[in-house]
């Protein structure tokens, strides 16, 4: 997979079926969106490519405390191992959720050459939010995915929020995790800050895994104040720099 967050970063020589959200947490409703997104770029003979935003727009556009699942890197790691040629990284902001549809759909097809469109129901196209617009592009294949998994991203922040991991995973399909780039550890601990924008569980201790050095460790995991974070792991004890630690829940 392929991230862009540039316009200017390539030129789109070939044809993409594109899909459209916030994808926080990649949870099973949003597999599926991904999963019909490859089938019908593959039957196109074009690439797949998530059209994502951040921060996420519910941020920007209800509440700027919001927070989210995954931090941009940790929603990258998600999404490169399901089957996505391209994933671009829309910086939202508060001038550009003023785009109108017909702009915004504008954009998708000389931007990145867009073919085809997949969507969920409850998708809000442009901050006029005219699906009718599609219906006059006569050339583009859409499809509008109807929900039907009883899950959503509002669930399972709520769900980590409680300290339900193990029914986070299931709906999210995957663990609930946070990492770090370039973390140092000393003797059997790391301490570190993690994004502003992310969401945590309550401050306390917690039984975790970590990935470390290509190994995954028992470890126990103490979030303070929302941010600061502090490992201690079972079975090793180093005083070394890591280019990457993820903890999982």
């Amino acid at each position: 997979m392929i991230v862009l967050n540039n316009f200017c970063e390539r030129s789109f020589n070939f044809s993409t079926v594109i899909t459209i959200g916030n994808f926080d947490g990649v949870h099973a409703g949003h597999r599926f969106l991904l999963k019909k997104t490859s089938e019908l770029a593959k039957k196109l003979n074009a690439k797949s490519l998530v059209f994502s935003f951040w921060p996420n727009t519910k941020k920007v556009l209800f509440d700027n405390k919001f927070k989210s699942i995954f931090d941009r890197y940790e929603k990258r790691l998600v999404l490169k191992n399901l089957a996505i040629d391209y994933l671009f990284e829309f910086d939202f902001d508060c001038k550009k959720k003023n785009i109108k549809s017909q702009d915004f759909l504008e954009m998708l097809i000389k931007k990145f050459n867009c073919v085809g469109l997949v969507l969920g129901e409850d998708f809000k196209f442009g901050c006029d939010d005219s699906k009718k617009i599609l219906c006059e592009y006569k050339n583009l294949n859409v499809i509008v995915i109807k929900k039907k998994l009883n899950v959503s991203s509002s669930k399972i922040r709520n769900l980590i929020l409680n300290k339900k991991f193990d029914v986070a995973k299931k709906l999210m399909c995957g663990d609930y995790f946070f990492c770090k780039k370039n973390v140092e550890m000393v003797g059997r601990k790391i301490i570190f800050l993690v994004d502003e924008n992310k969401l945590l569980p309550p401050d306390g201790i917690y039984k975790t895994k970590i990935l470390i050095g290509g190994k995954i460790f028992d470890a126990v995991t103490e979030i303070i104040e929302k941010k600061k974070i502090c490992c201690e792991v079972f079975w090793c004890d180093l005083d070394k720099k890591f280019e990457f630690v993820k903890v999982i829940f």
